[in-house]
């Protein structure tokens, strides 16, 4: 198996393992996987676009707007709702790693499906 098969569900099996340890409810733990999360969150992001980058001149494939449709309202609605939460730049941040999270998923999605989306 060649480490780029590989190498995408070792960085979200990771992303997931640290974010559950930065919502634990052990001090120590919480304060540990807190940065660790985000460390995560951006390998992950950086190995999202890896393919993209590699695919210069070849086009990129895009979802169809059945999907990305949907997706964008969620995320607007999720961005926006930092202007009323009680903690607006922890909104920001959740809503910033659910977006990486969500980018990174249909990016996996059109990759196996040759770009091609429902």
């Amino acid at each position: 198996m060649e480490w780029r098969e590989w190498l995408a569900p070792v960085t979200l099996g990771t992303t997931v393992v640290a974010f559950a340890a930065g919502s634990s409810s052990v001090r120590e733990v919480r304060d540990v996987g807190g940065t660790v999360r985000w460390l995560a969150l951006f390998v992950l992001a950086a190995v999202a676009v890896a393919p993209l980058v590699a695919r210069r001149g070849r086009g990129i494939p895009r979802p169809s707007p059945l999907l990305a449709a949907p997706l964008a309202a969620l995320l607007a609605l999720a961005f926006l709702s930092a202007v009323w939460s009680v903690d607006p730049p922890l909104t920001f941040a959740r809503t910033t790693s659910f977006a990486v999270l969500l980018g990174r998923t249909l990016e996996t999605r059109l990759h196996r499906t040759g770009g091609r989306s429902p």
